[in-house]
């Protein structure tokens, strides 16, 4: 088996065929393109004389008029350089306009009017006219009388409008003013109400520096008088009688809800400690209708005993303060009326 050495054509010549070839397509593809092109301009050009042909035919008037040469020509003329849509539009225009104009003329022959008819209608278009004016003239008489009757309505609208805004405009600048007057006095009453209260605890402050300089002098024993604001007694109800209790012993078991005269000592030796001693013994000391064994179990000599125990703890307290000239112990259970 002999074997056939294969030979690749060379690279240039290759080239060069395919080149020939797709020259000669081109040159094939462009002269069917211009036959193609030159075949519908001849075959439009054709249908375009047939057409206006047909239509001038159909006059039977036997006759063809110029402008149907010069339509023709001009579209043939021009025919290089329109497309086949323009060729139809102007074909169809042409036509359209040909139409009116034989229309019109057949309008113009069908009513023509002798000279005494055309003056009568003349005068029949300038009655009409007039008539028409006069109408006319009385509706926007009419009309002109609405608009100013309806303007006249506005305005007067518009002007009440503008009062109504104008007076609540003025009692709202007159209630601001109320206002503004009113907070001005308000501001000016609490200052001068501040300016009072300053001054008055200044002078409480001075005076209250005064009394306790005088109090550490007498104290010390400097002074021999107290502090006159110590001298000072105060009367609950001073048009009463005075209460001998409160007078005797400085307390009262009724308290402020006593009938009588309370007088308070500015300065007093006498100590008055409320709820100073509290036992179950003294609390539960009146019996109660709804509980009467509540006290069975506990007797007097145990509230005795323990009153003793207190009284033995409290009064050397007291006495590192100074001497004690009287210890009593007030119950006060219940209020009295």
């Amino acid at each position: 088996m002999s074997i056939v050495p294969f030979a690749f054509p060379k690279t240039g010549e290759l080239q060069k065929k395919k080149t020939k070839s797709f020259l000669l397509i081109c040159e094939i593809v462009f002269v069917v393109v211009i036959l193609f092109h030159v075949w519908l301009f001849i075959y439009f050009t054709k249908f375009i004389a047939k057409i206006y042909s047909i239509q001038f035919f159909s006059l039977g008037s036997g006759k063809v008029s110029l402008s149907s040469y010069s339509i023709y020509s001009t579209i043939m003329l021009n025919s290089g350089t329109r497309t086949h849509r323009e060729w139809r539009k102007v074909a169809k225009r042409e036509r359209r306009r040909r139409l009116r104009t034989e229309e019109a003329r057949a309008r113009d022959s069908s009513t023509k009017m002798t000279s005494e008819e055309y003056q009568n209608w003349l005068k029949e278009q300038e009655e009409l006219e007039a008539f028409e004016y006069e109408q006319i003239e009385r509706i926007n008489v009419l009309e002109n009388k609405k608009w100013m009757e309806a303007e006249k309505i506005a305005i007067e609208h518009w002007n009440m409008l503008q009062e109504g805004k104008r007076l609540q405009l003025q009692e709202y600048l007159q209630q601001e003013a109320k206002l503004k007057m009113e907070w001005e006095l308000e501001q000016k009453r609490r200052k001068e109400v501040e300016e009072k209260l300053k001054k008055i605890e200044e002078e409480k402050k001075i005076q209250q520096q005064l009394f306790m300089s005088k109090l550490e002098q007498f104290l010390s024993g400097d002074l021999t008088d107290p502090p006159p604001e110590l001298l000072v007694s105060h009367e609950t109800k001073p048009l009463m009688e005075v209460c001998p209790f409160f007078n005797k012993t400085a307390c009262c078991r009724f308290g402020d809800q006593c009938s009588r005269n309370h007088r308070y000592p500015g300065i007093s030796k006498v100590l008055l400690a409320t709820n100073f001693y509290v036992h179950f013994g003294l609390s539960n000391a009146n019996f109660s209708e709804y509980d009467t064994d509540v006290m069975l179990e506990y007797e007097d000599s145990d509230t005795q005993k323990e009153f003793v125990e207190f009284f033995n703890d409290v009064v050397p307290e007291f006495e590192k303060f100074g001497r004690i000239i009287q210890f009593k112990v007030s119950l006060n259970s219940s209020i009295e009326y």
